[in-house]
């Protein structure tokens, strides 16, 4: 079984008549858009032909900096994503929020890297499913979602195959996970209030309605409020190979630990 955990904000697109889906990772100021995958889940280790390198984290695993690239999973072709295990009721849908016009601007499903957006990893076939959601439930000023849900902290993709996987880029850059493998894909940062720069890959929306923490907890979808389990995030000017202590590390995966509103969001 081949994995790949999204968490942060990354909407997941279905590309229009195709059976491809896009991760888009937001583009927006204090965010890292990271791929970080275990160093043994790398075949061969370290690859010869590496995506650009995202210093620091724990030396078992090796980190990614997406900033700017245009990545394919390679999976088999044909087949599109299907939506399982409350996948829809977990991840908010842009339909939904955005006000006005709902359309995304066309790069968005083109060749060429939205402005406001960091990265594209396109794959097919599998099936996408939250695995944890954050603890408090939200509310949402839509419509159609006008109670108390649970939103995914995190979504797996995972697709039954039994072969190496190699994920590309469009310089010719790659690297081959091992099968069973996983890659973990983040565009965190600390504090609220950014669930709305998805507004920036929308063609004319007017607005964008957000989800707001209420006071009840969640009991569906795995809620916790763990951290993430992946490297601390680097802070302005500190340098996290120097930076040994174990309480500034944790400091600083407390610090980036993500809100409700950095969840993944899905269209259309």
């Amino acid at each position: 079984m081949f994995k790949v955990i999204f968490e942060g904000l990354i909407a997941l697109v279905r590309i229009p008549n195709s059976t491809v889906t896009r991760a888009v990772l937001i583009r927006d100021v204090d965010h890292v858009p990271m791929l970080w995958v275990e160093n043994s889940d790398l075949d061969p280790f370290p690859p010869p032909h590496p995506l650009p390198d995202l210093p620091g984290g724990p030396a078992s695993q090796t980190r990614f900096n997406l900033d700017t690239q245009l990545l394919t999973i390679g999976l088999p072709s044909g087949v599109a994503t299907k939506h399982v295990g409350g996948f829809d009721d977990h991840v908010p849908n842009l339909s939904d929020a955005l006000q006005g016009d709902q359309s995304l601007d066309a790069d968005i499903f083109g060749a060429t890297l939205h402005a406001n957006a960091y990265a594209y990893v396109d794959f097919e076939g599998g099936t996408l499913e939250p695995v944890t959601c954050f603890d408090p439930q939200v509310e949402w000023s839509v419509a159609n979602v006008n109670l108390p849900i649970c939103i995914a902290r995190s979504v797996l993709f995972s697709i039954d195959s039994a072969s190496p996987v190699t994920v590309k880029n469009t310089n010719a850059q790659e690297f081959t996970v091992t099968n069973p493998g996983t890659l973990h894909i983040s565009n965190r940062k600390y504090g609220g209030n950014h669930f709305l720069m998805y507004q920036n890959i929308a063609a004319k929306a007017t607005g964008i309605s957000e989800p707001k923490e209420t006071l009840w907890m969640c009991v569906q979808c795995s809620p916790t409020n763990e951290p993430f389990p992946s490297p601390a995030l680097p802070m302005a000017g500190m340098d996290m190979k120097k930076s040994g202590h174990a309480s500034e590390r944790a400091t600083q995966r407390v610090q980036f630990d993500p809100t409700v509103e950095c969840t993944n969001s899905q269209w259309p």
